[in-house]
């Protein structure tokens, strides 16, 4: 039986990421377990933000990164 190398060198995701729900939590733990070396995350900025509904209630850009940051340092 030949094993076949299912590892990507490098992955990307992107979203809003506001409040780090199931969703989130699943694809960055989906992301950690194909990509063996570098995972880029794409996060939407405040200002793309500004004209989403209930865009007063999103968590700051900073909030919403160090969540995905400290998450993956867990999964990965």
């Amino acid at each position: 039986m030949v094993a076949l190398a299912l590892l990507a060198a490098a992955g990307a995701v992107g979203g809003t990421f506001d409040r780090l729900h199931a969703g989130h939590r699943l694809l960055l733990a989906t992301t950690a377990l194909v990509v063996a070396r570098k995972i880029y995350v794409g996060i939407a900025g405040d200002e793309l933000l500004k004209g989403k509904h209930f865009a007063e209630l999103l968590q700051p850009f900073d909030v919403r990164a160090r969540g995905v940051r400290e998450y993956l340092e867990r999964v990965a």
